[in-house]
């Protein structure tokens, strides 16, 4: 694939370069039709090399650039050990990963009983679109083998990817445990709902706090309005009616000790915004016995 990519790449620099010269020639406005014509068929670039760049045409590459064929050359490599890990290991997952838990249970089965072809029904909506070309040409040209392959690789790379999202979790395991267990519970978060609403500054009550994100919502919304019918602020829509939001200016907060001196006289010029007036000793004084102060006391919330 490397080769086929380096081969690619030299002729499309040849082509690349004839196309430079042809627009050369095209945008010379002092040319007519017929001046250009004869330049491009004659003196300028001729029969030959357009014939030659013809002949040099190749099948455009698929949407990854060729990686999935790339990674069928591993095929073999891979199925000495990937039917042992689906035996060995159970996987989970929420609704989004169903079509895709469903696609490891049939390769599981194909594994199992030694078939090769993928059953017809076997779902596919979860390849990505940048992998779906390779199945589509498959399956229009017959090539069970090169569906089976490209089919089993997009499952097996899915489920990677659904590993490190945490779409997909096995059960039991620490490292790939279901995401709902860092949660609260239930009857955890009935005790501590109360108290924690104190603490944000927000209503217990469902419905009260729903109107008043909404309230903040639609003040928002009418703040963000007013920029943009102004037109110069850091929000604003361009002709294309994109939003384009300006950078951020750089702030800088200067730390002095208690009692310390002003900041540098050059601080205009480093966007100097305050300083920030800390009592050293003081907090070296509530280190731990560690060198670190903790953040939380542990018997509160949080």
């Amino acid at each position: 694939m490397r080769d086929a990519l380096t081969e690619r790449g030299k002729s499309g620099e040849d082509r690349q370069a004839l196309l430079d010269e042809l627009l050369d020639i095209i945008f010379d406005l002092g040319l007519d039709d017929e001046r250009i014509g004869g330049l491009i068929r004659g003196e300028r670039i001729g029969w030959p090399r357009l014939r030659s760049a013809r002949e040099q045409t190749a099948p455009r590459l698929p949407r990854d650039h060729g990686h999935l064929a790339a990674l069928d050359g591993s095929y073999g490599y891979l199925r000495q050990f990937t039917p042992q890990v689906l035996a060995a290991v159970r996987f989970a997952g929420g609704t989004a990963a169903a079509g895709l838990l469903e696609a490891v249970e049939i390769l599981r089965e194909l594994n199992a009983t030694g078939a090769r072809r993928v059953p017809d029904k076997a779902p596919d909506r979860f390849v990505p679109t940048r992998w779906r070309g390779y199945l589509d040409t498959a399956r229009k040209s017959g090539n069970t083998s090169a569906y089976r392959h490209y089919w089993e690789l997009c499952t097996l790379l899915g489920l990677r990817d659904g590993l490190r999202t945490g779409d997909v979790y096995v059960p039991g395991s620490r490292r790939y445990s279901d995401p709902a267990t860092y949660l609260l519970t239930s009857d955890k978060w009935s005790a501590q709902r109360v108290e924690f609403c104190q603490l944000v500054g927000k209503s217990a009550d469902p419905a009260r706090a729903l109107a008043a994100a909404e309230d903040e919502l639609g003040e928002a919304l009418g703040e963000l309005e007013e920029v943009l019918a102004a037109g110069d602020g850091p929000v604003r829509l361009d002709d294309g009616g994109d939003l384009v939001i300006s950078p951020l200016a750089v702030m800088m907060f200067v730390v002095t000790p208690s009692g310390g001196s002003d900041p540098p006289s050059d601080s205009e010029n480093i966007n100097f915004f305050g300083a920030i007036e800390v009592d050293i000793e003081g907090e070296l004084a509530q280190l731990g016995p560690t060198g670190y102060r903790p953040l939380r006391v542990r018997d509160t919330l949080f």
